[in-house]
């Protein structure tokens, strides 16, 4: 079951009330591989594959009070998107895809909150978005003057680099990416890893 894995325990202590995030408002699940048989059913598609995805958004959310949802095939792809809202009113859209496009499982829960958004990408990878740019009411066509705020982006691992150099991974991290969001550009290559 995907709620015990580590991307989205972290990720529920990450958002809510009493976090710095804040309250979550809605948030957007997308899905995708490719089906490993050709005659793969759209019951089996939900029963196999997409329940997992349901039981996590009812485990983090809370359970669901309204749904509507579509479904697409052509040959044998198929493509079902449904609309949630939960007993607490956030709102969600899960986007699930099964088609040979999809070379490999690809999986994101994006959580839009009141003070930034928190992905999960992969079940690897853990993005924090908060604050914003100033200057957003400049005029059409001109830059922010400076950014405000800042991306961190946690990987997941087993393997566990010594807090200081992670700490300092994250500070220049952040430094590139408020710089990038100003519209400036720095000639030092941030490290990657």
């Amino acid at each position: 079951m995907k709620r015990f894995a580590p991307a989205y325990t972290q990720l529920k202590a990450l958002i809510g009330e009493g976090t710095e995030q804040g309250p979550v408002i809605s948030y957007a699940c997308e899905f995708g591989f490719a089906a490993w048989k050709p005659d793969f059913t759209p019951v089996e598609f939900v029963t196999q594959a997409v329940i997992h995805l349901i039981d996590l958004v009812r485990d983090i959310f809370g359970e669901v009070v309204d749904v509507s949802a579509m479904k697409n095939s052509v040959g044998d792809g198929l493509a079902i998107i449904v609309q949630v809202r939960h007993e607490n009113g956030v709102i969600g859209s899960l986007n699930f895809v099964s088609a040979r496009a999809w070379s490999r499982e690809t999986e994101e829960l994006s959580v839009t909150c009141a003070n930034g958004v928190v992905r999960v990408s992969d079940l690897s990878r853990i993005q924090v978005l908060n604050g914003e740019v100033a200057g957003t009411t400049v005029g059409p066509g001109e830059p922010p003057r400076r950014a405000v705020g800042y991306v961190r982006r946690l990987k997941l691992s087993r393997v566990r680099k010594p807090q200081r150099s992670l700490l300092a991974w994250i500070h220049r991290r952040d430094e590139a990416l408020c710089w990038r969001a100003a519209g400036h550009r720095r000639t030092q290559s941030v490290g990657s890893g």
